[in-house]
């Protein structure tokens, strides 16, 4: 992720998420770059949209974010290899095709560089690991480079020494993209960091232990690798050796391998179909073919297999434990649209908070004791007419939940909570959330439950009232008429920061 060079204003996409600590750095790199900036506006104008294959790791992700500025994330559960092309509407409300400012690219790999801190990983790893990752590596690249934006910059990278899954996916890419992306020099980024160019040579490995050095040697033999595999003939014009890795003994680390690409013009596998200008698709996405894609030939009209009258013969018995499925009452699926906004069939779309019936009871309500104001972004839902949380949406993540695609985008998360359903006693009474705060409390915002303290006074209460619980003091403070007029329940303590800007902190007023 440091290498990637991310400004506040960039679309980023993180295509294999999980478990969060690259996307952790690009968020912090996105608001980092904001703060340098300035400006009363707390919200990047960026978005960072952080992608797994699996729905449980992109949720273990959303919690392990959960203390950072997670108003500009967006989390989906997609396959890498096959993410959707997203279009969105622009200032005229005409649908144009989003190219990703930033892709960060770390594929699954066989692990072998974090062999020195887990070296349990030795009882599965195999030399054909890298033969067998190589085709999945191969598209998830691909597919990245279709979705940058020219001018645009890809950071490609994998926790492995085997070339196979680092070299050999690069060059293959380079190869094919006719002179549409360069391999960027990055020897002058965290120079700190002892690195080696990448390698021009390599050999591939068969299942039977034979070592190929050219496709041609290996077509001569049943082995199963592909041409992909091999350094290309053109291999010394590719700049290989520009992209990076970094070895243990080097830098006492785990090994990885770091290529920076830049896209220079369109490549020729790139194909998006045509969109008009509500959104409507004119002409679909043509997914390119890969060999694992070929149809399987249909067996013959009377042809039966050997298991299939088998099991016609001698039908299996029907027992409590394995039922037939058809014997289960089954309700039809919904109807999929083919193109749509966000789509997740478990818990819907997020819709924006003043669209339900009480939303904007909710936010008046929360408007008149805490002085929110949600003008950098939106309050969303995906609740119903009482969510139980509302989340709080930059601009740019509110803009991408009005997307339009071929395949629906799946969003898991989106924004950072900032007002949850009190669960106990509280019938329809809601809260804030400590998450949200930065971004719904405005700086000058005055309200019953907002106290605004000096340095002196925040540290007294943070020091004294937290550590020996003893708030008698508070009484004869110079802001006790206030905190008496506030009400029971949660308050916030805002304090002006030395360095500029301010910091709020959570306070529960007690009845007694």
């Amino acid at each position: 992720a440091l290498f990637a060079g991310v400004e506040q204003h960039h679309m980023v996409l993180d295509l294999c998420a999980a478990p969060g600590s690259k996307t952790s750095q690009l968020l912090e790199l996105l608001v980092g770059q904001r703060s340098k900036m300035g400006g009363t506006d707390p919200c990047p104008a960026g978005v960072v949209v952080a992608n797994d294959l699996s729905a449980k790791r992109g949720y273990m992700l959303v919690s392990r974010l959960h203390h950072h500025a997670t108003s500009c994330l967006a989390v989906t559960n997609h396959d890498s290899t096959v993410f959707p092309a997203i279009h969105l509407p622009d200032a005229a409300g005409k649908y144009k095709r989003l190219a990703f400012d930033r892709i960060l690219a770390d594929v699954p790999c066989c692990g072998d560089g974090t062999l020195r801190k887990q070296p349990h990983g030795w009882r599965t790893w195999h030399a054909q690991m890298g033969v067998q990752l190589h085709p999945t590596q191969l598209r998830i690249l691909r597919r990245a480079v279709s979705l940058l934006k020219v001018g645009g910059t890809l950071v490609y990278s994998t926790c492995s020494f085997n070339p196979l899954e680092n070299e050999a996916v690069v060059a293959s890419v380079i190869a094919a993209a006719a002179g549409g992306l360069k391999i960027v020099d990055a020897s002058d980024r965290i120079p700190e960091l002892k690195r080696r160019p990448g390698l021009t040579t390599w050999k591939v490995p068969s299942k039977k232990g034979e070592y190929f050095a050219s496709a041609e040697e290996a077509a001569q033999v049943k082995t199963g690798v592909r041409p992909s595999m091999f350094p290309p003939s053109n291999i010394l014009e590719l700049g290989l050796e520009r992209s990076m890795r970094f070895l243990p003994q080097d830098n006492n680390s785990g090994a990885f391998f770091v290529c920076v690409i830049e896209k220079l013009s369109a490549v020729p596998w790139e194909n998006f179909g045509t969109v008009d200008e509500s959104g409507d698709f004119l002409e679909r996405e043509v997914r390119e073919v890969q060999e694992e894609d070929m149809p399987v030939p249909e067996p013959e009209p009377n042809s039966q297999s050997i298991a299939a009258k088998a099991k016609a013969k001698f039908p299996p018995k029907k027992d409590k434990k394995h039922r037939d499925p058809a014997d289960f009452p089954t309700t039809p699926a919904p109807e999929e649209t083919v193109c749509g906004k966000v789509f997740l069939k478990s818990q819907g779309d997020y819709v924006d908070l003043a669209s339900q019936n009480e939303g904007p009871d909710i936010v008046s309500s929360m408007a008149a004791k805490y002085g929110i104001n949600a003008a950098p972004g939106i309050l969303v839902t995906r609740g119903g007419e009482q969510p139980r949380k509302i989340m709080f949406a930059s601009a740019g993540v509110a803009r991408l939940l009005e997307c339009r695609s071929v395949h629906a985008l799946k969003v898991l998360h989106a924004g950072s909570p900032a007002i949850e359903k009190m669960s106990g006693g509280g019938g329809s009474q809601y809260r804030l959330c400590s998450a949200g705060l930065r971004w719904t409390v405005p700086t000058g915002a005055a309200a019953p439950c907002l106290m605004n303290l000096d340095l002196g006074s925040m540290a007294k209460v943070l020091s004294a009232a937290c550590e020996t619980r003893k708030t008698g003091w508070l009484k004869a403070s110079e802001w006790a008429p206030a905190l008496a007029e506030a009400p029971p329940g949660l308050i916030l303590l805002r304090c002006a920061a030395p360095a500029g800007g301010a910091f709020t902190v959570p306070a529960y007023k007690g009845i007694s």
